[in-house]
């Protein structure tokens, strides 16, 4: 192997540390405020989250239709009959139904795509994706339900062209109303919301690049059967999370850990009520990693305090983690790795570089700078590039691409 060596002033690898900030948000007596958190920003919205019944993804792709469930709310797949049945609808034996919950896993798996057909490739829950129209048709019936027994008979018509069409009514057929949601008005979100109560539809959430978890009151399955609602603190779309649990915080390490995709990583269970004190305990020796699949930020988050529901308070203590900084980072071109970290040692290099800078050469060098990899790029502009890693021993590495006397750089963690 061939060994570079690193001049002290054009390639440094360093130690950056940050300084720890304590926070706290509020969600309110009862849990019913939601609280939109940024690492980089704090709080970017706290807005009531009793006040909305459904939510519909806006996503390009995103069909998910999403229920209250926090409060209450429950949803029924009508078991008597189909879309016929939509006049005769009646909820006879409705104590003995299954309802259905939002997945606390994935924001893409709502309480409305719950029922689909493992068997069929086009069922998604609420209805049939057709490939010629690419259109989502409703094929079943629904009841909801409220806390306080209330309930309504709903069905979703379709999703075509950017809009859901839907329809509900109580359960004798009085009060029909018929109404849509329309993705496009919610540009750049991840959900629009719909009050039934109110007939209205509800611009609530930030823009999704605004903000990185959301604190707010859920449903869990704690045991099969057993759905509960719990308060705690989902990550946005696009972001992984690390458990660090039974090391000490200052000890915790993010290469030691696994990112996992679910968006209830960090959950509710990171405290635990006491029945002697009548307070809540916060768990030791836990923390979390929340990274920024995109761009590789990583941040690192434990909780301090739980006040419970007389205030809804919620403190914590964030940092910004950078366990080795590359200095000299050129800003004038895109070189960026994805997944990174990355288990499966598949990691793409997206790059944008000009044409006649392709006579460079690029390597992988492990933190004694052997060269442990080579490659070249074989095209300008913004390209990927693969680099099977499969061969590599986890730990850190420095990715750089050297062309005259620029060079190029990313740390790369292997887990």
């Amino acid at each position: 192997m061939n060994k570079i060596i690193l001049l002290i002033s054009g390639f440094v690898v360093s130690t950056v540390i940050f300084a720890q900030n304590s926070q706290m948000i509020s969600l309110g007596a009862g849990y019913s405020n939601q609280s939109f958190y940024s690492f980089t920003n704090g709080e970017v919205a706290n807005v009531d989250n009793t006040n909305w019944d459904i939510a519909f993804s806006v996503s390009g792709m995103g069909s998910a239709v999403r229920i209250n469930g926090g409060y209450g709310m429950e949803l029924f797949t009508y078991p008597n009959g189909d879309l016929n049945d939509w006049s005769t609808l009646d909820t006879s034996g409705m104590s003995s139904w299954t309802s259905q919950i939002n997945s606390d896993e994935s924001w893409s798996l709502g309480a409305f795509d719950q029922n689909a057909d493992e068997n069929e490739a086009f069922d998604l829950g609420w209805g049939i994706y057709s490939m010629i129209t690419h259109y989502i048709t409703g094929d079943s019936l629904h009841v909801l339900k409220w806390a306080d027994g209330s309930a309504k008979k709903f069905q979703l018509i379709q999703l075509a062209s950017g809009t859901y069409s839907f329809r509900f009514a109580d359960i004798d057929g009085a009060n029909e109303v018929q109404s849509s949601v329309v993705k496009s008005d919610f540009s750049g979100k991840n959900f629009a919301y719909y009050s039934i109560t109110n007939d209205e539809v509800i611009d609530r959430e930030p823009l999704s690049e605004s903000w990185d978890l959301v604190f707010t009151k859920y449903v869990t399955e704690l045991y099969p059967g057993m759905n509960y609602g719990v308060t705690g603190a989902l990550s946005n779309v696009g972001y992984s999370v690390a458990k660090a649990e039974g090391v000490p915080v200052a000890d915790a390490d993010y290469t030691e850990e696994t990112f996992e995709e679910a968006i209830n990583t960090i959950g509710y269970d990171w405290k635990s009520f006491n029945m002697d004190t009548y307070l809540y305990d916060i768990e030791e020796d836990l923390s979390y990693f929340v990274r920024k699949d995109a761009t590789g930020e990583i941040w690192k988050i434990n909780f301090t305090g739980f006040s419970g529901s007389s205030t809804g308070d919620i403190e914590f203590d964030t940092e910004v983690v950078s366990s080795l900084g590359i200095d000299g980072l050129s800003s004038s071109n895109t070189f960026t790795l994805y997944p990174n970290p990355s288990k499966q040692r598949v990691v793409n290099l997206i790059y944008e570089i000009s044409s006649d800078e392709l006579l460079g050469k690029g390597a992988v060098l492990d933190m004694n700078g052997l060269v442990v990899y080579d490659f070249s790029l074989e095209n300008g502009g913004l390209r990927n590039k693969t680099l099977n890693l499969e061969h590599l021993a986890s730990g850190a590495y420095i990715v750089c691409y050297n062309y005259g006397t620029k060079i190029l750089r990313q740390k790369l963690i292997l887990n």
